[in-house]
């Protein structure tokens, strides 16, 4: 089941990973390294106004959409309110501070106060579309998750060149754009519940949103760490290099390369946390075998990337020549911690939250003090080498932790032969699926005709 699972959601991923790459370069070459800089300080604020609005229910109802189907109608309908809730608080926050206390916004002055205001409608948006995917996730409707992971992928490649590239709205198109594909995955997901959820069973319970507060605060700082991680080195070249604007659109470019880089581990990781919950197996082997794999396929990825990043100028144009370095820069800690992605997926499953969380915390702390000396001596390429250390650290304490926890030694982490048997297999079961497909996709279009 996982193997079938991984095998059709990898094979999504990577048209999501080639439609992700054209809509970067797209939206990067329309844009030019500062205005895309711009562009990225006007949903800085949102993303992180986001990601401290989830309260951790995002994966409280991965596991609880599962273990509780009856539930699922719950779910969905205090999603809805949740997040209109949150969206009417970033909106009144936004127009508060703006109005009282512009000094705090003014760096982001160049976005334009108008835009800030209509990049706050990505919050709501966004709490909605993630913790709907979470009900739907969690339900273990995989291929339902494959086919909106495609057609979200289509649908952010239409929206830019309607926004950016037709109507030529710059930042302002940007940011309808990113709205445009929120509300797109929003209504996607809320069909599909609906489909097999009637709306019927769509009633506030709550007894089990407290419930799933309860559990989801436990994931909650673990999340927001991993969001400070992320945005730390981004909020620091914005206020500790001058007339930034270009080289934080440089610097986006090669962590928005990453970032869809990062969409294969986030393939198994769609499926692994549902499979804990359903499957008698061995659960420490499972996880430990599915790290060996992870390091081994990802591993030749890595390298021919690495070869490749040259070719980063002449695709996104000579304005991200700068981007090459810190693309390398973020491959190691990549690799390493996309490989124990599973260690975070086994320990919420044995509802032990708090290993992940620390781990979080070691890197945020690591992350902002090394990028407080490199950024200083070595610009958008120094922040990226401290995102990286502090990715490699948080990996080998995942490591450390689940060794504690289960007891399994270090030296079954390293590769054996029998690994590349495996991989092997789950490529073949994966063309299989894929050749399954067309062949009814084909049956299908002979009986029309």
């Amino acid at each position: 089941m996982l193997a079938r699972n991984f095998a059709t959601t990898t094979a999504s991923t990577l048209i999501s990973m080639v439609l992700g790459f054209v809509s970067s370069v797209i939206v990067s070459r329309l844009l030019g390294a500062e205005k895309f800089g711009v562009y990225s300080l006007a949903l800085l604020v949102p993303d992180t106004l986001y990601i401290f609005s989830t309260l951790g229910l995002t994966t409280a109802y991965i596991v609880y959409s599962g273990k509780h189907p009856e539930k699922r109608g719950a779910m969905a309908i205090q999603s809805l309110i949740f997040s209109f809730v949150a969206g009417v608080l970033t909106l009144l926050f936004y127009i508060f501070l703006l109005s009282t206390h512009p000094a705090w916004f003014e760096r982001f002055q160049v976005v334009g106060g108008f835009n800030l205001i209509l990049a706050s409608l990505l919050v709501p948006l966004q709490l909605g579309m993630i913790n709907l995917r979470s009900v739907v996730l969690g339900a273990n409707r995989i291929t339902t998750i494959n086919l909106g992971t495609i057609l979200t992928a289509v649908n952010r490649i239409l929206v830019i060149i309607i926004f950016v590239g037709i109507l030529g709205w710059g930042v302002r198109g940007g940011i309808i754009s990113q709205i445009a594909n929120f509300l797109f995955v929003f209504l996607f997901m809320a069909i599909a519940i609906a489909i097999q959820t009637p709306f019927s069973t769509w009633c506030i319970d709550i007894k089990f949103f407290v419930k799933s507060l309860v559990f989801g605060a436990k994931l909650y700082l673990g999340h927001i760490a991993w969001w400070v991680l992320y945005a730390t080195s981004r909020y620091m070249i914005a206020y500790m290099i001058p007339n930034s604007d270009e080289a934080l659109g440089q610097y986006v470019m090669a962590a928005q390369l990453c970032a869809i880089i990062w969409i294969l581990p986030d393939a198994l990781q769609t499926v692994f946390l549902p499979h804990l919950s359903t499957t008698g197996e061995n659960k420490q082997a499972l996880t430990v075998t599915t790290i060996r794999i992870m390091f081994i396929a990802f591993l030749p990825i890595i390298i021919t990337l690495i070869l490749l990043s040259p070719m980063i100028k002449f695709v996104f144009g000579q304005d991200y020549a700068m981007s090459v370095l810190p693309f390398v820069a973020f491959m190691p800690g990549l690799l390493l911690f996309a490989s124990t992605r599973p260690l975070v997926s086994y320990l919420t499953h044995l509802e032990k939250p708090g290993y992940s969380i620390i781990s979080s915390w070691i890197g945020v702390v690591s992350n902002v003090v090394l990028n407080y000396f490199f950024i200083h001596s070595m610009g958008i390429v120094g922040a990226a080498i401290a995102t990286s250390i502090s990715n490699i650290l948080m990996a080998l304490v995942l490591v450390l932790f689940f060794k504690y926890e289960s007891g399994v030694p270090l030296y079954q982490f390293v590769p054996q032969p029998n690994d590349l048997k495996i991989i092997k297999n789950v490529i073949i079961r994966m063309f299989h699926k894929i050749f399954n497909l067309n062949q009814q996709e084909l049956c299908v279009s002979k009986q029309k005709v």
